[in-house]
């Protein structure tokens, strides 16, 4: 959950949408691939509260490396469309060969802009790199 601390603009809350839109939209792709039906819903709330969440289907037989990159996918999706909240000028930006460097930066300095849901699923597989260059190629398919 993102909020917006007032006074706020209606800029402010269309950033925020398309970053929380953009967020759940790569779990929708990454769940799309491994075949588990999933729905996503973006909700605005009192005080500037915005809720996305994913419904999701039986998702039991994935492994723990299928769940990181699930975890993984909703902040790369954010970075790869340039729509995110961390400063630019500190989290490096995620190409192929960063993603190394960007996953570090994430895991030491930005473990915040991760939902809990999303970070248990990365700390529970064995390569986290590994599930997130997982994530990066998939949504790199998608936009093109």
């Amino acid at each position: 959950m993102i909020q917006l601390k007032p006074p706020f603009s209606a800029l402010d809350f269309e950033l925020l949408y398309r970053i929380v839109a953009w967020h759940e939209a790569g779990h929708l792709v990454q769940f799309d691939r491994f075949g588990i039906d999933a729905a996503a819903r973006l909700e605005f709330g009192l005080g500037g509260k915005l809720l996305g969440a994913i419904t999701v289907g039986d998702h039991q037989g994935l492994t723990s490396q299928e769940l990181a990159s699930v975890g993984w996918v909703g902040l790369i999706s954010e970075s790869i469309n340039s729509c995110t909240l961390a400063p630019q000028h500190e989290l490096p930006a995620l190409t192929a060969s960063t993603v190394a460097d960007w996953v570090r930066q994430v895991r030491s300095k930005f473990r915040g802009m991760m939902s809990n849901a999303d970070w248990a699923m990365v700390v529970r597989c064995r390569d986290p790199l590994a599930a997130a260059e997982t994530a990066f190629k998939r949504v790199l398919q998608v936009s093109a």
